[in-house]
């Protein structure tokens, strides 16, 4: 069995801690690579730096050499330290001032040549003021629609106390801060995307939807986000991405309870590959800590330890490790017994699951006195449940009603039950009906 988020995997007790200096690194990368999509910070942060700082500097020291470059006329340079103005108005203000005052000197220009000079440098003046027009106009439209805290607050100071002390504010703003805002929108992103391919695959636009969760894992590099999307990646049968997905995760620094459910999940593809080494180490490895786990919190984690033990021994079954199948296969008998007895409704099913698998297990090495004791208690189990809860657990009893006619050749009016089963209306469209009604008409004609 696959370990899910909900209900047989990961509890909610708490989420994997951070990375290691691997994972890091590849945080760092993907934060760089989706900077500006995930913030406006970098915009308006460094954009007001270099919009009001660095060009206007540059266009100061233009206009201040234009004015030093003018010999011999009669104007009296005005600002020869610069802008000192706070307002975008104000630097616009200057410079009108400015190219009013050499309109006055041209008029007034004694020589052709001072004339010339003059009349160079106020194209020179009009057109850093159309340019630098063009720069407030842009970083206005930038302000006004800010949406992050310390961009917003840039804001505020600017209205209230101007340029300099906006541009002294984002400087002050250490590099922790500015990375929790990053953060809150890298998260922000991520649950977009989340939202988003769920919303897809109720609409079974399953393409579509892993392509959003593949961006939400560019966004969130948490174990939770990428267990989620390996989850997925399994559940449509894209076996090898999900298991690089999964093998990545054994990479980062995980919590024993996150770790041993990757590992489950990573041995059951493994299993689905024929890679039966492998599936048998990581089982293995995930019942070590699963058991250790459980020895502090056994009410918690021995679901979780039934769970694996019985992954394992079917595991042994296909081996042909008959006696491992059969220790391991008891072991989770044994915990889902004493786990149904606080809570049956949630665990007779695995305890009849789990006499199934050994009702087939004794039939194979001959036990034919066991195998049956095994199936009845499973059959009766599920002839409960079904008509305790129809829907979720009928196609069950029929399922195994098929292979005590099949494997333990009972009487055939199993097969007729669980054929009128199978073939009700509202199983029409059920893959699970269709594959049972497959196999009882295989077993019709032999």
């Amino acid at each position: 069995m696959v370990d899910k988020k909900i209900d047989i995997g990961k509890d909610n007790s708490g989420i994997a801690n951070s990375g290691d200096n691997n994972t890091i690194q590849q945080t760092n990368h993907i934060n760089k690579k989706y900077f500006l999509k995930a913030s406006n910070l970098t915009i308006v942060g460094v954009g007001l730096l270099v919009v009001v700082g660095i060009t206007l500097s540059v266009s100061n020291s233009g206009i201040n050499r234009s004015f030093n470059n003018i010999s011999d006329s009669n104007i009296t340079i005005i600002n020869n330290k610069g802008i000192d103005k706070d307002t975008f108005d104000s630097i616009l203000t200057d410079y009108r001032t400015q190219i009013k005052e050499l309109k006055t000197a041209l008029k007034s220009a004694n020589s052709s040549q001072s004339k010339a000079k003059i009349a160079q440098e106020l194209a020179k003046l009009e057109q850093d003021y159309q340019i630098k027009q063009e720069e407030i106009a842009k970083a206005q439209k930038t302000l006004e629609s800010l949406s992050f805290a310390i961009t917003k607050k840039a804001n505020e100071v600017y209205k209230k106390e101007g340029i300099n002390k906006a541009i002294e504010y984002l400087q002050k703003i250490d590099e922790s801060n500015q990375k929790k805002i990053l953060d809150k929108s890298m998260q922000e992103f991520a649950q977009k995307y989340k939202l988003q391919a769920e919303l897809l695959i109720t609409k079974n636009r399953y393409d579509e939807a892993k392509e959003a969760y593949r961006q939400m894992t560019q966004y969130d590099r948490s174990f939770d986000a990428l267990f989620e999307y390996a989850l997925f990646l399994q559940k449509q049968n894209h076996f090898r991405e999900a298991i690089k997905g999964y093998e990545n995760l054994l990479d980062l620094e995980l919590s024993q309870k996150d770790r041993a459910m990757t590992l489950n999940n990573l041995a059951v593809l493994y299993k689905a590959q024929n890679q039966h080494q492998e599936a048998l180490k990581a089982y293995q490895e995930a019942l070590s800590i699963r058991r250790d786990l459980a020895q502090a919190n056994p009410s918690v984690y021995n679901p979780y330890v039934a769970n694996i033990l019985n992954n394992l021994a079917n595991l042994y079954q296909v081996q042909n490790q008959n006696q491992k199948a059969l220790q391991a296969y008891q072991e989770a008998l044994t915990l889902y017994r004493d786990l149904a007895q606080a809570n049956p409704s949630v665990y007779n099913p695995y305890v009849a699951r789990t006499l199934n698998n050994l009702a087939v297990l004794y039939k194979a090495q001959n036990q034919n006195k066991e195998a049956l004791q095994a199936y009845q208690e499973a059959l009766n189990i599920r002839r409960d449940l079904a008509q305790t809860n129809p829907r979720a657990y009928e196609l069950y009893y029929a399922k195994i009603l098929i292979i005590g006619v099949d494997d333990l050749k009972q009487d055939k009016k199993g097969l007729e039950e669980a054929k009128k089963i199978v073939t009700q209306k509202h199983y029409r469209d059920v893959y699970l009906a269709q594959q049972l009604l497959k196999w009882i008409e295989r077993i019709e004609k032999r």
